[in-house]
C-alpha cells in the first residue's frame, strides 16, 4: 500500500493477549516491522486475559493470587520491552478500565475474567503496580 502511495503514518495493534502467549519478543518483533517501513505504532487495545485461548474454564469469585502475580510479571514484561522500545511506539490504550466491565467476560466463552489493572471495584491489582511501580509488588 505505501509502494501505491497510500498516505499511512502508523499502525494501531489490537493486542489482545493472554498471560502465557503470545511472546513478548513477537509482540516487539512485529512493532519494528512496522517501524521499519517509518510508520509510528500505537497499542490501541491492550489487554490480558487470565485464561490461555484454548482454556474455556472459570475461576469464579476466587481468582488464585498466583495468577494475578503471573498476569503482572507479564505485564512488566511487556512494559519493559515497550519501554525500551518508545522510539517507534508513541502511545498505549487499554481497552477498558476495570475487570467489571471487560469484554472478555463474555468472551469467547461467559465466565470471570481479569484482564485489566484495575479489578471490579476499581482497586488496582498488582498488574497496575508491575508498570506503575515494580518495587510495590509482592513475590
Amino acid at each position: 500500500m505505501l509502494e501505491k502511495g497510500v498516505p499511512i503514518d502508523g499502525v494501531g495493534h489490537q493486542t489482545h493477549i493472554d498471560i502465557y502467549n503470545p511472546p513478548v519478543e513477537r509482540i516487539i518483533e512485529s512493532i519494528k516491522k512496522f517501524a521499519g517501513l517509518g510508520l509510528d505504532n500505537i497499542i490501541t487495545e491492550l489487554d490480558m486475559s487470565i485464561y490461555s485461548w484454548n482454556d474455556r474454564s472459570d475461576y469464579g469469585d476466587s481468582i488464585p493470587d498466583y495468577i494475578l502475580t503471573l498476569q503482572a510479571k507479564r505485564y512488566q514484561e511487556l512494559f519493559d520491552a515497550l519501554k525500551e522500545n518508545k522510539d517507534i511506539v508513541s502511545a498505549v490504550v487499554f481497552w477498558g478500565i476495570s475487570d467489571k466491565y471487560s469484554w472478555l467476560n463474555g468472551f469467547p466463552v461467559k465466565r470471570t475474567n481479569a484482564p485489566l489493572l484495575f479489578d471490579r471495584n476499581f482497586m488496582p491489582k498488582p498488574a497496575f503496580w508491575a508498570i506503575v511501580d515494580p518495587s510495590r509488588l509482592r513475590e
